[in-house]
């Protein structure tokens, strides 16, 4: 009970500052946290780490109730973005983040790209972050005697994914979705990096605006299936998730859909030993998509209350799994550990980071990272990406990236 009485306490306390929206960025002093202290900088810049505690000294440690079976993931330190961070993609050493917000200033739109070593985050100087990409492809040309091409520059307006499961590699594909009101634009094609002048040397050849002549409707979740090359969009607002394929089509054509789906309707129902949350389960507003190792889509959709996920084959031929989260559960984000192939669901809801086994039993989750960690908004997670065992996670309320290990 005690324990219970400590968390609603700190809980309404967060709650309380969420709703005077009080975004307090010149602080005068020093924000006291169990243990010990932190002084703020006195002004927020973007993308450069806020807060790193010493472990162990003024780390906030929530106690989770429940008792978990896997140990709570500790917070490291985090760092500042431009806007919202809506996805991330770590490849390698790379982690590149699709931010976007509307402030009081204007719209914010950034593609970022960190270099990470560890709880580390490094975007370089000058920063890698732009909004601009090129598309076109260079014609063909007998080998030796160049071509000129010129390619067509595109502002992106609110950059919502990003997929790039080749790495900054040579001929490596990646793709773009773009939100455009309530509308969006997908772009497939070649990608090297975002550059320090903000001007990217990617190519994308392919681009289209929604499915089959169907135009996007308030898309939010994108993800990729490096095994089998795919790409696969949450259409929220039409309510399905549409598949796309980046190696098909015509240069400046749409990219060549494979096939759309809305929930059980026209999946096989598979799975050894698998209980689905229910018999015929269609989708409300999918809003977050993750491919795991196997290249399974698993599909996070916050239109049931709790949130259901559940997991496809490739192409979804058969669903695997279907579960319903925690009570209270708003899904706005998925992962799988490549590790543990265990769900990680961001949750807007509770203000957390769920962790589930592939079959819905909750293992553990990683909660506020404390008061001194953030600014007036509670926890607000919306993405995810894992390396070298740690855990980094997009706070789209706070526009932070916190990292965890």
């Amino acid at each position: 009970m005690k324990k219970l009485l400590m968390f609603a306490v700190l809980f309404s306390g967060m709650i309380l500052a969420w709703a005077c929206n009080d975004k307090n960025n010149n602080p005068t002093a020093p924000v006291t946290i169990p243990g010990g202290t932190s002084t703020p900088t006195g002004t927020r810049t973007p993308d450069t780490p806020t807060y790193t505690p010493t472990l162990g000294v003024g780390v906030f440690t929530p106690t989770p109730t429940p008792t978990y079976s896997l140990p709570i993931p500790v917070f490291q330190n985090n760092y500042s973005t431009a806007a919202s961070p809506r996805c991330m993609v770590l490849n390698g050493s790379l982690l590149t983040v699709a931010e976007n917000e509307v402030t009081s200033q204007g719209a914010v739109a950034d593609m970022a790209e960190y270099t990470v070593a560890g709880s580390s985050l490094s975007l370089g100087n000058p920063p890698n972050v732009g909004n601009i990409i090129l598309i076109g492809a260079p014609p063909a040309s007998t080998p030796g005697t160049p071509v000129a091409f010129q390619p067509t520059t595109i502002t992106l307006q609110a950059p919502q994914g990003f997929v790039n499961p080749g790495g900054g590699a040579s001929g490596a594909w990646s793709a773009v979705l773009d939100l455009n009101g309530a509308g969006a634009t997908l772009y497939a094609g070649y990608y090297s990096s975002w550059t320090a002048q903000g001007l990217s040397s990617i190519y994308m050849p392919y681009y289209g605006s929604g499915y089959d002549g169907i135009a996007f409707n308030n898309p939010k979740g994108m993800c990729d299936d490096a095994t089998h090359g795919l790409i696969y969009v949450a259409d929220t607002g039409n309510g399905f998730v549409d598949e796309f394929s980046p190696y098909e089509g015509i240069p400046g054509a749409e990219p060549l859909w494979m096939h759309r789906w809305s929930g059980f309707a026209g999946v096989t129902v598979g799975g050894s030993g698998v209980t689905f949350g229910s018999a015929a389960v269609s989708f409300k507003s999918p809003y977050a998509v993750a491919c795991d190792s196997t290249g399974n889509v698993w599909v996070g959709d916050p239109g049931y209350t709790p949130s259901y996920v559940s997991e496809y084959t490739s192409e979804a031929t058969t669903i695997l799994q279907s579960w319903q989260c925690i009570p209270g559960c708003v899904v706005h984000g998925l992962a799988v550990n490549p590790g543990t192939g265990n769900i990680y669901v961001a949750d807007s809801g509770n203000h957390l980071v769920e962790v589930y086994s592939p079959t819905g039993t909750i293992l553990t989750a990683l909660s506020d990272p404390g008061p001194a960690a953030h600014e007036a908004f509670a926890f607000s997670p919306s993405c995810l990406a894992f390396g070298g065992g740690f855990i980094y996670v997009g706070d789209d309320k706070n526009d932070f990236i916190d990292v965890f290990q």
